[in-house]
């Protein structure tokens, strides 16, 4: 049982790391009152909550519409706000670099919870954005 937990945290540790790819199809989860697990059922119960308050695919494509809308176009201070029916967001551009890497502020709030963080995202010499979480 160990091994599998190790695997699961492995696993887990390793999606949370990467760059680039569709910002669209990255997870925003607003549940943050997990309890440690003190066995197999109390993390069964922690991913319970979590998938049960992953925010709908069709709110984070809003939301990487604002995202993608803001680093085209916005200045630092800008921000972009969305809304669905059942979940809402803002991202602020806080922060451009002299190498085009852009600092964003992300809120989401979903299930009458919210959750914010931080983003970075550089400019590629294709034109295009590489996210660094």
């Amino acid at each position: 049982m160990k091994k599998t937990i190790g695997a699961l945290l492995v696993a887990f540790s390793i999606t949370g790391c990467s760059t680039g790819g569709y910002y669209g199809d990255r997870s925003i989860n607003t549940y943050s009152n997990y309890n440690t697990p003190q066995n197999l059922v109390g993390l069964v119960y922690n991913l319970g909550k979590a998938s049960a308050h992953n925010v709908p695919k069709d709110a984070r494509h809003k939301h990487e519409n604002c995202v993608m809308m803001i680093l085209d176009n916005g200045n630092p201070g800008d921000s972009c706000n969305w809304t669905t029916n059942k979940a809402y967001g803002t991202v602020r551009l806080t922060m451009i670099e002299p190498n085009l890497c852009h600092t964003l502020t992300s809120t989401v709030s979903y299930k009458g919870n919210t959750t914010s963080w931080n983003d970075v995202a550089c400019l590629t010499n294709n034109d295009k954005w590489t996210f660094y979480n």
